[in-house]
């Protein structure tokens, strides 16, 4: 069967409990109240504050205020924005037009230097060129020299020289004849016969009128007379150490000096011989001598000869240790 259910019953409430609970006007029994309308006017009831016209017209105007503020800010930043930009690019269109003008001059150099640098390609290929040139023509040269020189040489194979002959007195002039005497008094004394025929020719080469003495030059008609005349010459001073050849030996009416035989020689074997003669003497070498137009140097007696044929084989030529 159904169960009947009773509704809760409210409790009551005591005016102190209601004064706790802020409930002080309400009916501490609602179910005993009769006026319903009365009751929901008190729960509902609510005290509703008016707002002030007056403030809400401040805060409108402070806030009006503050827009105003910020749109004046970003307006005063934008045109601060813009100007720098501005500036900022009229900086870039200078560097660009100082970029182009750089840009430009760096192309003219360009140019410049590549025309340069053909005419220094072309320059080179000219100083090649005339190196070329010139080292031909400097073997040309040397050729022509060793020619010219190896026909001197052939000239004078023939030839000899006494160095150191006194003068006539001064103011006389010297004949052929006594020329030709010389040069047979010289024979004579070193016992190598000669005919008329023999000497091609005898002169004296020109010197300072102050100089008392001079070279003579005799040419004989073959190279065999010469190289006899050479040898006896070594061989009388090698007999003779303390009475070498000198001038009173010829018959001269001077004072007695000493005379010296030699091979005849061109300019520049004459210059070389010069040369080397001061080599030996600085590098302790024992021999320097000619032979046929030809100038050999020689260590010592075991060693073997060389022949100097130009100023730079001297510079070649292995120094001994001083140490």
């Amino acid at each position: 069967m159904p169960l009947n259910r009773t509704p809760p019953s409210i409790p009551t409430l005591s005016n102190t409990d209601c004064i706790s609970e802020n409930l002080c006007q309400s009916d501490p029994n609602l179910s005993l109240t009769s006026d319903h309308s009365v009751l929901s006017e008190q729960i509902t009831q609510r005290i509703k504050r008016k707002r002030s016209t007056k403030q809400y017209d401040t805060t409108s105007d402070n806030l009006t205020g503050f827009k105003n503020e910020i749109k004046d800010f970003i307006k005063d930043l934008i045109s601060n924005q813009n100007a720098r930009l501005d500036r900022f690019e009229n900086h870039i269109m200078e560097i660009k037009s100082q970029y182009t003008k750089i840009e430009d001059s760096n192309s003219s150099i360009e140019k410049s230097m590549n025309h340069m640098s053909d005419q220094l390609t072309s320059l080179e290929n000219n100083i090649s060129a005339l190196e070329k040139e010139r080292s031909n023509m400097v073997s040309q040269i040397s050729l022509i020299e060793e020619k010219m020189e190896n026909f001197e040489r052939n000239l004078l194979k023939t030839s000899i020289e006494i160095r150191n002959v006194p003068k006539l007195s001064q103011g006389a002039r010297e004949t052929k004849e006594q020329l030709y005497a010389l040069a047979r008094s010289l024979s004579t004394i070193l016992n190598v016969e000669l005919k008329g025929s023999d000497i091609r020719d005898v002169m004296r080469y020109p010197s300072k009128k102050e100089a008392k003495s001079s070279t003579i030059s005799i040419e004989f008609s073959n190279t065999l007379l010469k190289t006899r005349i050479l040898q006896a010459s070594k061989e009388y001073n090698k007999r003779n150490p303390s009475d070498k050849l000198n001038s009173s030996l010829l018959g001269l009416n001077s004072d007695k000096v000493p005379i010296y035989v030699a091979e005849k020689l061109s300019a520049n074997s004459n210059r070389l011989f010069y040369m080397a003669r001061s080599f030996t003497k600085s590098n302790n070498y024992l021999f320097c001598w000619t032979s046929e137009g030809r100038i050999l140097i020689k260590k010592d007696t075991n060693s073997p000869y060389i022949v100097v044929k130009s100023e730079s084989q001297l510079e070649t030529i292995v120094k001994p240790n001083t140490a």
